[in-house]
């Protein structure tokens, strides 16, 4: 997920996704300081969320889920049509960037979908994924890697 600084402690955590759940370690110590057991498949650490910083998990059946990042306290869920193969906060908004099987799709924070585009339009590429979200004024490019 990356760096995050756990709210109160002035701890810096890297808390790294696995299957069977979250687990995070101390920087400095180099200690393991908690893990919290979810099923992950994808996930996002979303550090301007308007609740405070938050992580997001993504289960292999298109569940999301959205954990306090301080107290891993599950503030709300709402699920996909299916599974996402990518999760990428988008700078500035309250929204996140999904790859969902064949087609992207920017959705808020509640799961409501803001918009989204045919995945298949992009030519050249079998497999796509969302590598960047910058914004640019009141618009937001998507950088879109492939193999």
């Amino acid at each position: 997920v990356g760096l995050h600084m756990q709210p109160g402690t002035g701890q810096f955590l890297l808390v790294a996704a696995l299957p069977d759940g979250l687990h995070a370690f101390g920087v400095q110590s180099r200690q393991l300081e908690w893990t919290h057991p979810i099923g992950v498949a994808e996930t996002a650490y979303v550090a301007d969320a308007p609740g405070g910083p938050e992580i997001v998990v993504v289960d292999a059946n298109g569940g999301v889920a959205y954990l306090d990042a301080g107290t891993r306290n599950l503030r709300r869920r709402h699920s996909l049509s299916g599974p996402a193969l990518s999760v990428t906060p988008v700078p500035g908004l309250p929204a996140l960037l999904y790859e969902e099987s064949s087609r992207m799709t920017l959705r808020y924070l509640d799961g409501t979908l803001i918009g989204g585009f045919d995945l298949r339009l992009i030519p050249e590429s079998p497999v796509r994924a969302p590598v960047s979200v910058q914004a640019r004024g009141d618009t937001h490019d998507v950088l879109v890697g492939h193999t």
